[in-house]
């Protein structure tokens, strides 16, 4: 690119006459160019917004066509809907009449009617019934409006469609049903077609979610498989216009990708645009014919005229390019390769004299310059063998005189990267002085023109031509030149030497800062084991920091290396060149530490061996993290007792001892009705509760484990059947003990036990035999420890809330009274009441400050509450004489709409039962206090059941009960009375 640039501007170089030449033509010829281009660019201009009213009339004209069409589809609709016969649903006439209103209303492709329920019972042509309930325009129906639909796949004909809607109502306005109709749209597609502005322009209809709903040129006929134009044109320009209510034409690029000038325009009524679009090229085409005519007029003439203005430029231009090159010859001293010709002759007539002339008097020079040539040779021999002596050698040579440079020579001025005029040329040679240098240098120089010393070498700072710095080492001395006084000195570059020590001490300090900033310890030692630097790590210990402990052997400070540092062991694999690696230990005021120490030897470049060196890491926490690990191999971390794998291997290591072993097996019962009820973290209690009386029940040489979720096991070495009967009891009774601290935790075990004697049964024998004992025992006392539990459940709960008790009695008496009032039997009744004393029994898991929080419950602890319905179900499953009713205590808050819990029922899905619980259980929470809210009157909570009938509660049981309370005020008002 810069050679071309050259090249131009040589060529069109004004100073010179061909140049001048050249530039004048070019302007000439731009001129009729620019004025051409800026005739086109206004045409293409006005062309662009003709263009755009042209398309803009084209898209209001299309929204109006399909937004009457619509209107006009909607008034035939409705015409037909409104006819007597289709109001008195008279389905022959309706039926006939579908078949008029289609064969007179071809746009139309099916109509029908559809009953309450939402199914099509007359439909022509295609009598193919079609459930619409989840349409849109059959909820706009159900309240009274009629509708137009988006674009739809119809279930009858499956082809794309728009359906029209209006809804039936009789007399006293009772929704009937609905007629509906489809239309095609084939129609729309032609309408845009022919209402289209040139032959590229492309018209879509688009909803308001950008999806494409069809568009000019859209074949219907040919999309069998494809019956929509699928395409999305939510991104695209022409929407975010839509959008943004833009409706000016503009350019932009299409969904394609290509340059389009478009105009959008919205349908109010449909939620439907228009746009429209036409490709920029098809606007371009004139203004690029135009333009390449133009430009191939242009070439034209330019092939015609610079030939002729060349000619004419040679004419002139040769003879002066001659005299030129005299002139440079002359200028350069080449007065050899001057000569006189006749090649002038043919030249113009004043040209050709001036050429002549200019030639002689070369002739002239060359005759006086090879006389004074021959006097300077012999001067500059012997000035030559000198110079090179100065220009030769590999230090820099330099003469100073009134703070300026006289001479130099290339060395000097290579070290600072100039020139050797660039540095004669300056103003002052403190310029090429480093600022912290100056000073320095100035002195010297006053102590060279004033002084008699004998001169020494100094080092001084310079300063490159990029502003580095270098090092240079100087010696000058006082010197005549040219009769005054001056300082001729040496200059040598001493920068690699100089960064080199400076890399070296860069290197040793970052060493260090490296080796004080690790964690570990490093240390030195000599030969005799005594310390002899420190870096790294060290602790601080009140006689022992890193400073005093310098000089001292490695045994004052680590505590165990007299075995290793004993005799001559260290110097042997010292000059062998080992390492070696130890573990020592370090006494501290806070605590014994850990050191993993590697020790190396350090060589001389002679190769003796002169000290160690080592590196030790704090291996502490490592050390207490191993063990820990070990730890929980062998145990349990709930429990903190062993665990199955440990117990396996006493049983192994036992199964050859001749003494009797004891396997006592013990099972916590209930565990999962607690998890299940409680909360596994009441049910991690109960384990650890047992876990510790166990271990306060047995030997210090017996072996407790938890082996499984709620089992555990004991080995008893040499415990015999006396011995584990009497642990067994111990265990019973620990047990009973725990549930006389904690009723409200029910705690209770099963055991069984068995001893192997000799070698007659292996340990897994004597284990299995001690297994089955403890089921046997488990099933023995299965009902009773579900009584156990049940009781404590209830005593948590009565203690849990001081009104729950009284509140589930009032739900019980209020479900028994609405139960009979609703025509159930007597034992149906009394079940009712049963299932109300025991609604609420699921609050028994629910933390005691979120039942008794006064503000609003936060969503978590909201879905809490809401286990109480299942817990409160498997509570009911643990006790016979309520089990039946266990499922009308899980959906007692199930709603009528379906949006209750715990399984969304709705309606007639909901048990009878549960419909009535929870009115009563909403009646009494309501008309009594509550922590987050005062009661509400007996009224005030009827209104309130009003309210929600038929979204939250039956209604018809609603309107029961509420009978049955307001008969009840009516009697208290009585008493009253």
């Amino acid at each position: 690119m810069k050679r071309w640039f050259s090249k131009g501007k040589e060529l069109f170089d004004i100073r010179s006459l061909r140049g001048l030449l050249r530039f004048f033509t070019l302007f000439l010829l731009a001129i009729p160019a620019l004025l051409t281009v800026l005739i086109a660019y206004y045409e293409y201009d006005d062309q662009k917004h003709e263009a755009f009213r042209h398309i803009n009339h084209t898209v209001s004209m299309q929204t109006e066509i399909i937004d009457n069409w619509f209107t006009q589809k909607a008034a035939e609709l409705r015409g037909l809907a409104q006819m007597e016969f289709v109001q008195h649903l008279d389905k022959p006439m309706i039926k006939h009449n579908f078949q008029v209103f289609l064969s007179n209303h071809s746009d139309f492709s099916w109509v029908a009617f559809v009953n309450t329920e939402g199914l099509t019972e007359i439909e022509y042509p295609l009598e193919k019934p079609v459930d619409v309930r989840d349409r849109n325009y059959f909820h706009r129906s159900l309240r009274g409006q009629e509708h137009i639909s988006d674009v739809l796949i119809s279930r009858a004909t499956g082809e794309p469609v728009v359906t029209l809607s209006w809804p039936l109502f009789n007399e006293t306005g009772e929704f009937k049903g609905l007629v509906i109709g489809t239309v095609n749209l084939s129609t729309i597609a032609l309408l845009m077609e022919n209402y289209r502005f040139g032959e590229e322009e492309e018209t879509y209809l688009v909803d308001r979610e950008g999806k494409m709903i069809t568009r000019s040129g859209f074949s219907y006929s040919d999309s069998s498989q494809n019956p929509l134009p699928e395409l999305n044109m939510v991104n695209t320009e022409g929407f975010q216009k839509v959008l943004r209510g833009e409706i000016e034409g503009s350019a932009y690029r299409d969904y394609r990708g290509q340059r389009v000038i478009g105009v959008s325009q919205f349908i109010p009524k449909l939620g439907w645009a228009v746009i429209s679009e036409m490709d920029e090229q098809e606007l371009l085409s004139p203004f690029y014919r135009k333009i390449a005519l133009f430009f191939g007029t242009y070439v034209i003439l330019l092939l015609v005229v610079l030939p002729s203005i060349r000619r004419v430029s040679e004419r002139i231009e040769m003879p002066i390019q001659r005299m030129m090159l005299v002139s440079r010859m002359i200028q350069a001293g080449k007065y050899e390769q001057l000569k006189c010709d006749d090649s002038c002759k043919s030249e113009p007539r004043e040209l050709s004299l001036l050429c002549h002339t200019i030639q002689q008097m070369a002739t002239t020079i060359v005759g006086d310059m090879e006389l004074l040539n021959q006097s300077n040779r012999t001067l500059m021999e012997s000035e030559t063998k000198y110079r090179s002596l100065v220009q030769n050698a590999i230090f820099g040579v330099y003469v100073l005189q009134n703070d300026r440079f006289q001479f130099v020579n290339p060395r000097f001025a290579e070290f600072f990267d100039y020139t050797e005029e660039e540095v004669l040329a300056m103003s002052n040679y403190l310029q090429l002085i480093h600022p912290e240098s100056r000073e320095q240098v100035q002195e010297d120089a006053r102590r060279r023109l004033t002084s008699q010393e004998e001169p020494t070498p100094y080092e001084i700072r310079g300063i490159k031509k990029d502003g580095t710095s270098i090092y240079l080492e100087v010696l000058g001395a006082p010197v005549s030149y040219e009769g005054k006084p001056a300082i001729l000195g040496t200059v040598v570059d001493i920068t690699r030497r100089k960064l080199a020590d400076e890399a070296v001490r860069e290197k040793e300090a970052r060493f260090r800062t490296l080796v004080e900033s690790i964690r570990d310890l490093v240390f030195t030692l000599d030969m005799e084991g005594r310390i002899t630097a420190t870096y790294g790590k060290w602790p601080e210990a009140a006689d022992n920091s890193p400073t005093q402990i310098i000089g001292k052997h490695i045994g004052q400070v680590i505590a165990d290396t007299e075995p290793f540092w004993d005799g001559e062991q260290p110097q042997l694999w010292a000059q062998r060149g080992d390492s070696i690696f130890v573990e020592w230990t370090m006494h501290l005021p806070e605590g014994t530490r850990f050191y993993h120490i590697s020790l190396s030897p350090i060589g001389t470049t002679a190769g003796d061996v002169i000290g160690m060196v080592g590196i030790g890491r704090d291996m502490t926490e490592r050390r207490q993290m191993e063990e820990q690990l070990r730890y929980y191999c062998s145990h349990d971390p709930l429990t903190g007792l062993y665990n199955r794998a440990h117990f396996q291997e006493e049983m192994s290591r036992l199964a050859g001892s001749t003494s009797p072993v004891g396997v006592i097996i013990c099972d916590v019962d209930g565990l999962k009705s607690v998890n299940d009820t409680l909360g596994h973290p009441v049910g991690d209690m109960l384990l650890t509760g047992i876990g510790q009386a166990l271990t306060r029940c047995v030997r210090a040489s017996d072996v407790v484990a938890r082996i499984g979720g709620d089992e555990f096991a004991i080995l008893l070495p040499e415990g015999d059947g006396k011995a584990a009967q009497r642990i067994s009891q111990r265990i019973r009774l620990a047990v009973d003990a725990l549930n006389v601290v904690h009723p409200e935790l029910p705690h209770y075990v099963s055991l069984g036990y068995a001893v192997k004697v000799g070698a007659e049964k292996s340990m897994i024998e004597v284990f299995r035999d001690a297994d089955d004992n403890m089921y046997r025992e488990k099933m023995r006392h299965k009902s009773r420890v579900r009584k156990i539990i049940l009781r404590a459940l209830t005593m948590k709960l009565d203690t849990k809330e001081r009104d729950l008790m009284g509140h589930m009695q009032r739900v019980g008496d209020l479900a028994a009274r609405l139960g009979a009032a609703a025509g159930l039997r007597a034992d149906q009744v009394d079940n009712l009441r049963l299932a109300g004393e025991y609604h609420d029994v699921g609050k028994v898991a629910v933390s005691r400050d979120i039942l008794g929080k006064k503000g609003m419950l936060a969503p978590e602890e909201y879905l809490e509450v809401q286990r109480h319905s299942e817990v409160g179900y498997r509570i009911a499953q643990l006790k016979t004489e309520i089990a039946h009713v266990a499922e009308w205590i899980l959906f007692h808050h199930e709603r009528w709409d379906g949006s209750g819990y715990p399984q969304q029922l709705a309606r007639e899905g909901i048990p009878f039962e549960s419909r009535i619980l929870a009115i009563v259980d909403a009646y009494d929470v309501m008309t009594h206090n509550q922590p987050y809210r005062h009661s509400l009157t007996p009224q005030e909570a009827v209104a309130e059941l009003r309210r929600f009938s038929g979204t939250q509660f039956d209604p018809q049981l609603v309107g029961i009960f509420v009978g049955l309370i307001e008969s009840m005020i009516a009697s208290t008002e009585e008493g009253k009375n």
